[in-house]
């Protein structure tokens, strides 16, 4: 069961704006050498959450380096939004092998929590194809190389617990193919049986890009790269095609922004079992719906693919899945500014799907709002943690950095600012 929500957590707290390396270099130093915890804030889900459990909020407005380093490489700013960065890259007509799944997200905030989108099935993470990062930490500023380097590998995927990444060089490759979308409606329980079948049918064809179902709109959505042959001509009756690019395909796929707290998380299961946590999902559903504070609640499920592609350092750490295929599911509950009911009401159904994921055999995706315990970290980041509590300790060591999760810290056993990547 995940850790429940503080009481600190109910409340807004300060927001400081970074809007450079030197800013954030400044603040930090002034706020570790006063104690005070340090929360990074970007622009997905915690857009119009403001809350920490004490501390301030460093919000990342870090946006003056969007470049082309060479035909294979991007140097990009973490405070750039995704859809500002992919209409760069279509204007290079460069693209990324891994696409993001939601355009209004910061590139920090989605590498932070390591990245799945359209293509993660063949891919991995997007955290996977990260090249090098600059990361500013309680001992000092970094330059950070993917090869060998396990401040590089501590940095992605761990909710800015180690330090504030500032910059990054992303791998790029020649713009993808247009996408053929296929996409049909049926009753929700229907739907949920036409999404399974169709993830686990197509997840080996070559021109297989993506699949997804919003229980919301009761729509299932299966892409396919256009020109290429494919499994796609044995699609059943009933669906709908559309050719888009895949800027359109994303912005399409991109959840709205809310005007209120969105209370979310993402739970990572194997497809097998992914029927028994799906009705314990709905059955959640179906109490936020009838709770009146709850403004608008959502279930997306999107099709993974198997655990640990060729090459991935980051993809699907919980070892628990071992190489099953798998599932995402996310569930969204938004709830006004100020419902402390209806805010405690939400982090209840997270803490009950957390428990119905795990004894389902599968883990939570280390990002969203909901706090999680050691035991839950621990089951995230799977073989890793044992290396990330070490790196927590040495560039972390009073444990003020991170979003209010309760991780442990260990005391540094290095000296105070070196980093050695070996």
């Amino acid at each position: 069961m995940s850790a429940r929500l503080p009481e600190a957590a109910l409340v807004e707290s300060p927001i400081i704006e970074v809007h450079d390396e030197e800013e954030a270099r400044r603040q930090i130093d002034s706020l570790y050498g006063r104690d005070v915890p340090i929360n990074l804030l970007g622009a997905g889900h915690l857009l119009s959450n403001r809350a920490s459990v004490g501390g301030v909020l460093l919000a990342n407005r870090i946006r003056n380096r969007l470049e082309m380093r060479s035909s294979r490489e991007m140097l990009v700013s973490t405070g750039w939004k995704w859809t500002d960065v992919i209409d760069f890259a279509q204007d290079q007509g460069v693209s990324f092998p891994v696409l993001t799944s939601n355009l209004d997200t910061t590139v920090g905030g989605t590498l932070s929590a390591g990245g799945f989108g359209l293509f993660s099935h063949r891919e991995g993470m997007q955290a996977d194809h990260v090249l090098g990062c600059t990361i500013h930490t309680a001992e000092g500023t970094f330059e950070c190389e993917r090869s060998g380097d396990p401040l590089w590998r501590s940095a992605l995927c761990s909710l800015g617990t180690i330090g504030f990444v500032s910059s990054v060089r992303l791998e790029i490759r020649p713009e993808i193919d247009r996408v053929w979308m296929w996409e049909r409606r049926d009753p929700p329980a229907e739907g949920i049986d036409v999404f399974l079948e169709a993830a686990a049918s197509f997840e080996q064809d070559s021109s297989f890009a993506t699949c997804r179902f919003e229980y919301g709109t009761a729509t299932t959505r299966i892409g396919f790269l256009a020109g290429q042959q494919g499994s796609r001509a044995a699609l059943p009756e009933g669906w709908r095609r559309q050719e888009l690019d895949y800027a359109t395909l994303l912005r399409q796929s991109t959840l709205p922004q809310s005007p209120v707290r969105r209370v979310w998380n993402d739970f990572i299961l194997p497809i097998g079992n992914a029927r028994d946590f799906l009705v314990v999902a709905l059955e959640q559903l179906d109490r936020a719906e009838r709770h009146s504070g709850i403004l608008r609640q959502r279930v997306r499920l999107l099709g993974i693919g198997r655990t640990a592609p060729s090459g991935s350092d980051f993809y699907l750490r919980p070892r628990v899945l071992g190489r099953s295929q798998t599932i995402g599911v996310g569930f969204y509950l938004d709830v006004a500014f100020g419902d402390v009911d209806s805010l405690r009401f939400a982090d209840e159904q997270h803490a009950l799907l957390n428990a119905a994921s795990q004894a389902a055999g599968g883990a939570p995706y280390n990002a969203g709002e909901i706090r999680m315990s050691e035991a839950d970290c621990r089951r995230s980041l799977g073989g890793d943690w044992d290396s990330f509590k070490a790196a927590r300790g040495r560039y972390d060591p009073k444990g003020l950095f991170g979003n209010g999760n309760t991780l442990p810290v260990e005391p540094s056993l290095s000296k105070p600012g070196r980093h050695d990547p070996s």
